[in-house]
């Protein structure tokens, strides 16, 4: 067995520098950049305004008009987790600092911390864990989004925050929310902006001193495995573990944010952001690293996405709904099926021919 895991991983290397040298450092180069500055850059300044526009629509929650008041801020719930959708493939970086990312959306949440640990919280009423400096220390299971989406859409919750009261804890609890993902979002957009010392200049300077990447092949390996990471998450966490082997073993409420009726908007969301990396944001795209001879490939691989996608957008239930109902479920086995074919075209194929192997991660064995 040893034996022969060595002879696949000296076939993934022996690959690998053989696009190395068919593709050259200039073509990376021109590919990183180009990923980085029309494609990373602009989603992580739209999830920054977004999450202060959150926070700014979070804090006169009680003024006139309580439950309009809460479908506003819901409304621009839902504008800001279509933004951290559509950037929450770019996993390295700053978002891996302080754990950023797990903060910013906890989940899976196996357990149901989140839901025990905001109980704790509002039950407590201690309003010194809610300081802007004390917060961002408290669990990451009530600092980000799923935390938010329960104070929102759980309706003892939901009622509580539209029930005007300028001292209702579960509002200042929300507006504590709102603040730490303000603060971590213009953080990610600054991490990733212009300057000596930032992300962007050592992206920009692989090989250098002040670069924690050799080279710009390993910068396009880095968007690489983020890229096959969230088709992995989609495809094992976000359906198959709902699915379940039956419907009469399906797990409805172990989708990505049920309670907001989203679990479907996240997946399109997802997967129009992967097919963007691919195809290139008015600029190049990992499609670009692909040379003549693999355009049968480049052609599969866009067309997985467009049936992916199109599988994804006929489904007419939400996914709670979708999988204990014969005709829903049926369509959502059929976008897993195309799911599961698109991941294995990027990793048995796509990763090797452009001289990005993904090796292993996290969600491997799961």
């Amino acid at each position: 067995m040893i034996f022969g895991l060595l002879l696949v991983v000296l076939a993934e290397c022996s690959s690998a520098q053989s696009s190395t040298s068919r593709i050259g450092e200039a073509r990376y180069q021109e590919v990183a950049a180009s990923l980085t500055e029309r494609h990373v850059v602009p989603r992580y300044e739209s999830l920054a305004a977004s999450a202060l526009k959150f926070h700014e629509i979070v804090g006169p929650m009680c003024g006139a008009a309580p439950p309009r008041r809460l479908e506003r801020t819901r409304m621009q719930f839902h504008n800001l987790f279509d933004r951290w959708a559509a950037v929450a493939h770019v996993q390295h970086g700053p978002v891996e600092l302080l754990m950023r990312s797990f903060r910013i959306q906890f989940w899976p949440d196996k357990r149901g911390r989140a839901g025990r640990q905001i109980a704790e919280l509002i039950r407590s009423r201690n309003i010194a864990a809610l300081k802007p400096e004390h917060f961002a220390r408290e669990s990451v299971a009530i600092q980000g989004l799923t935390a938010a989406e329960r104070l929102l859409f759980e309706e003892k919750y939901a009622n509580a925050l539209s029930s005007g009261s300028a001292d209702d804890f579960p509002r200042k609890l929300l507006v504590a929310i709102s603040n730490n993902l303000a603060e971590m979002s213009r953080a990610l957009a600054a991490d990733w902006s212009q300057g000596q010392g930032t992300f962007l200049s050592e992206l920009r300077s692989p090989g250098s001193e002040h670069s924690r990447f050799a080279s710009n092949r390993e910068v396009v390996a880095a968007f690489v495995r983020g890229f096959y990471m969230s088709l992995q998450m989609m495809t094992d966490l976000k359906l198959d573990k709902l699915l379940g082997k039956t419907i009469d073993f399906s797990r409805p409420k172990r989708t990505e944010s049920w309670r907001s009726g989203r679990s479907l908007r996240n997946i399109v969301a997802n997967l129009s952001a992967l097919q963007a990396m691919y195809e290139g944001s008015g600029g190049f795209g990992l499609r670009a690293l692909l040379g003549s001879e693999q355009a049968v490939l480049e052609e599969h691989i866009s067309k997985a996405f467009m049936k992916s996608l199109a599988k994804a957008q006929i489904i007419e239930f939400t996914l709670v709904q979708a999988v204990v109902d014969p005709l829903g479920r049926e369509q959502v086995l059929s976008l897993a099926r195309e799911l599961r074919a698109l991941k294995a075209l990027v990793r048995n194929r796509f990763a090797p021919a452009i001289g990005a192997p993904l090796g292993f991660n996290a969600l491997d064995g799961d």
